[in-house]
């Protein structure tokens, strides 16, 4: 027995039965000779032919999308269009479909022309909005700069901004420092903003905060003095709202009499800025002398009094 045609495309060709594969469309014959023991010979043959599969032409290929959105897919390249989602639904039927998926989903195309059926496959991703936390409004005092810890989820990029004329140390980080300008604090406040970009297209989050500045205190205070041994003196601070004196008190005056050079400092605070001072009051000590004994003289005499 003997296997002949089909351009070489049968697989066991002296065996009892053959296979044939087609590797492109067109028609093939395909021929058996049997000889028997005889010698007679017999032989057969059927004409075979291959139809090509549907050219399926898909678009998008592979997309992504923001929950919430939907897409277009289409499909061509076929008489009958088929549509199912990854459970095997048939979720429609022609070239195109609308589709709002809640999470990735495979989509499966089904192309049927002249009997034949080819499948293909969308993959359709979906991504969350991006979520963005700038943090809480503060206060901080002019000359202070501010450390941020923002948060964020479901972000490509995230960027620091702002309405003022101050720097970041980094745009890009959601833990960053903000270092305000000299305008920034004239001004009493700055409004940061940070922006969060999403994947596909999502639309970008934003959140905002606002640093509000509050001046040191320009502390005046009394200047270094001196005093003698037993005597006491008032020193006086002001342009605060509040004071703290290293000896205990919290008024803006204190009365001290010490003993030996002392230095006092002071604390005032307006709000939650603070400003220290310091000044020194030097103590001379009393002089010491003797004029001697005490003594008693007679009527118009005189005494020599000698002090030291």
């Amino acid at each position: 027995m003997i296997w002949y045609g089909a351009d070489s495309l049968l697989m066991g060709t002296s065996s009892p039965f053959t296979t044939f594969i087609a590797s492109n469309p067109g028609t093939y014959m395909i021929g058996c000779l049997v000889t028997d023991d005889y010698g007679n010979v017999c032989k057969d043959s059927v004409i075979i032919i291959v139809k090509a599969l549907p050219d399926l032409i898909l678009s998008p290929l592979n997309d992504s999308i923001c929950i919430g959105d939907s897409i277009t897919l289409t499909a061509s390249g076929a008489s009958t269009i088929l549509w199912f989602d990854d459970n095997d639904n048939l979720i429609g039927w022609g070239s195109q479909i609308i589709i709002s998926p809640t999470s990735n989903t495979n989509y499966f195309v089904v192309g049927v022309q002249s009997g034949c059926s080819k499948t293909q496959s969308i993959n359709i991703k979906v991504f969350q909005p991006p979520i963005v936390n700038a943090g809480n409004d503060t206060i901080i005092c002019s000359l202070d700069s501010i450390s941020l810890h923002a948060s964020a989820s479901n972000y490509l990029n995230i960027q620091w901004t702002s309405n003022g004329t101050g720097n970041y140390t980094n745009t890009n980080d959601l833990n960053t420092i903000y270092i305000p300008s000299t305008q920034d604090w004239a001004n009493g406040s700055v409004i940061l903003t940070l922006t969060a970009s999403g994947y596909a297209d999502c639309p970008d989050a934003h959140d905002q905060l606002t640093i509000n500045f509050i001046d040191v205190p320009d502390l005046i205070s009394s200047t270094d003095t001196t005093i003698c041994e037993g005597e006491s003196v008032t020193i006086s601070a002001n342009g605060a709202n509040s004071f703290l004196w290293s000896e205990g008190s919290n008024t803006s005056s204190i009365i001290v009499s010490p003993s030996l050079n002392t230095t006092y400092y002071v604390t005032g605070s307006i709000d939650i800025c603070q400003r220290i001072d310091s000044f020194i009051v030097y103590v001379n000590p009393a002089p010491i002398f003797n004029l001697g004994n005490d003594t008693t003289i007679c009527y118009n005499d005189s005494v020599t009094i000698h002090a030291p």
